[in-house]
């Protein structure tokens, strides 16, 4: 405090959240004596006891519903109370609808913080007013428009904001929107791109699902986590590019997107999730992150154009029905790496003909291998259990000492 003058003592304090903290500030040297006088408003939540501690208050901040108004009922403007203070602006913090802007736009009550809502935009269209920083959640459902453009006062979009917008051929979403809410362009039918602003860190579940119309799905470096069926059921896409290295990919991400042939992970991702890449039915070749720790349930489930994969040394465990009737499967290459293979991880790979099990592999789960019928297999006398059906209707099965294992 000693570097700083008393102007700058108010600046600083600024930024302090409770009330305490200025009456502390008082007491640390002459500079810092009388600074909430220097305030014309009050820079966190005060009550009729602390409101005596900002004696020249001119403006009232509200930042929740249920913080003190000195008898000005912003619900209610038609109310008076004896007790009122009067100020010269009361500004509203807390999130508030379209509608009630409207009511006190020639008040002295300033709104921060305007959602528009879904009974908003049918009373008053589909164009954004100025100001709005908030879509609501369902706010668009529905609707026949087929182009839209976000403007850069909007900062947050809520649940399923866009949702089944089957006509809305493209969006234009602005740098100043850090996530996509569940649902937001859910079964947008006509959707053919969505270009995200590389400001954007997250993507919520179901966002794009069934976005049937939609050909590339390109994440930018800044997204942290890719929500579950975020992806899901886009027909149409036929490449996807994740940039970022730890970024987490949730479940049923990118299932049944049936035209996917392109694929395009960091080497640095460390965990996919479940059925990640489930029934993408024209994929045939994918290099898996280095970083991968095991190969989770059903993420390559019924991929039928699957045809080759290279498991990443450092991944111990295939987890369940993870190639599980991956038809058109040759050739799978297990590192030393690989601990356990879980039950029918490799079930109905009916092309199946390489597979070497690994020796530090001592469990191999029920049906991992069960009508694999081309597969010809040695079973190492390092595997001790190997489960019911695991290598039934396989063509050839030997084992190097079959005493050994339960």
């Amino acid at each position: 405090m000693s570097c700083l003058d008393s102007f700058h003592i108010m600046i600083v304090s600024q930024y302090f959240s409770i009330i305490d903290d200025f009456i502390s500030l008082e007491f640390v040297c002459k500079k810092c004596q009388n600074n909430m006088e220097k305030f014309h408003n009050n820079p966190v939540q005060i009550n009729t006891k602390t409101i005596k501690y900002f004696p020249n208050i001119e403006t009232l901040n509200l930042w929740t519903k249920k913080d003190e108004n000195f008898g000005n009922d912003i619900f209610d403007i038609n109310t008076s109370k004896s007790d009122k203070i009067d100020f010269f602006q009361i500004n509203v913090w807390f999130a508030v609808d379209y509608t009630f802007m409207q009511n006190n736009k020639n008040t002295n009550i300033l709104c921060k913080n305007v959602i528009y809502t879904r009974e908003d935009r049918q009373k008053y269209g589909d164009t954004i007013p100025r100001n709005i920083k908030i879509i609501g959640a369902n706010c668009y459902y529905g609707s026949e428009f087929t182009s839209f453009v976000i403007p850069n006062s909007v900062t947050l979009l809520q649940e399923a904001c866009f949702c089944e917008c089957r006509n809305l051929k493209e969006v234009h979403i602005s740098d100043f929107i850090l996530s996509l809410p569940p649902k937001c362009f859910f079964y947008n039918e006509s959707l053919l791109e969505i270009i995200l602003p590389s400001t954007m860190k997250s993507i919520g579940d179901e966002c794009c699902c069934g976005c049937t119309s939609l050909s590339c799905v390109d994440i930018p470096s800044c997204v942290s986590v890719i929500g579950k069926c975020a992806f899901n059921r886009c027909l149409n896409v036929k490449s996807v590019v994740v940039r970022r290295g730890d970024c987490i990919i949730e479940d049923n991400c990118f299932e049944m997107c049936c035209s996917l042939t392109s694929v395009s992970l960091q080497s640095s991702i460390s965990c996919i999730g479940k059925s990640c890449f489930g029934n993408c039915n024209s994929l045939s070749v994918i290099t898996l992150p280095k970083c991968l720790k095991y190969i989770p349930n059903s993420c390559f489930f019924k991929c039928g154009n699957l045809i080759e994969i290279e498991i990443p040394n450092g991944i111990t465990k295939l987890c369940k029905s993870c190639f599980y009737e991956c038809e058109k499967l040759v050739r799978v290459v297990l590192p030393q790496s690989i601990k356990e293979i879980d039950c029918g991880a490799f079930v109905f790979c009916s092309s199946l003909k390489g597979l070497e099990i690994p020796h530090n592999v001592t469990k191999v789960g029920d049906s991992c291998c069960f009508n694999c019928l081309s597969l010809r297999i040695l079973i190492p006398s390092t595997l001790k259990s190997i489960g019911v059906n695991s290598f039934t209707n396989c063509d050839f099965v030997e084992y190097e000492n079959k005493c050994c294992i339960s």
